[in-house]
């Protein structure tokens, strides 16, 4: 709500892919948002040409004037959505402890993505805040994997949390 008018407002708009259980997923406020202003969106969007495919991204907005400005493009290479049906994208985002992002994505209910490690699908990914590979992700030195996954064998991986005693992420 604007301060001054009192009337609803926006912070950002996206464009989405609204199909199924796609759309805006996840979100999560940088933990420096005091000093970065950034907020992490991790949604669906449309696929032109093909209505029924919705692509996966994650990206950041920059606060400013109470607006979410500047959207940047930090991971824009996880596949598709599944063309019979928009389910199982998970998208649970949550800052991690370490200071790392962590992105549950799910199967896309395709077959058997969830244990494919060169597939991000149905993995819990950790990245920096640029969207790359956290340097010390446990699969980051077996060739031919995904150098962002930190768990995996997951269906539809939601409802990401960290114990605050341990630190152990629990999904």
């Amino acid at each position: 709500i604007d301060k001054q008018t009192g009337v609803p407002y926006r912070f950002a708009q996206l464009d989405i892919h609204a199909m199924g259980e796609c759309g805006l997923i996840g979100l999560a406020i940088d933990p420096d948002f005091e000093t970065t202003k950034h907020v992490f969106v991790y949604y669906i969007e449309p696929v032109k040409g093909n209505p029924d495919i919705g692509h996966p991204v994650l990206a950041r907005f920059t606060e400013r004037d109470g607006r979410g400005q500047d959207l940047t493009i930090l991971v824009d290479d996880l596949p598709n959505t599944n063309p019979i049906i928009c389910g199982h994208v998970s998208g649970s985002l949550e800052w991690g402890p370490d200071g790392y992002l962590y992105l549950s994505v799910g199967d896309m209910e395709l077959k058997n993505p969830a244990a494919d490690l060169a597939s991000p699908l149905g993995k819990v990914l950790r990245v920096q805040k640029d969207g790359t590979s956290a340097p010390s992700n446990p699969y980051a030195n077996i060739p031919d994997t995904d150098k962002r996954i930190y768990a995996y064998g997951m269906r539809n991986p939601f409802g990401l949390a960290f114990d605050p005693k341990t630190g152990h992420l629990y999904q």
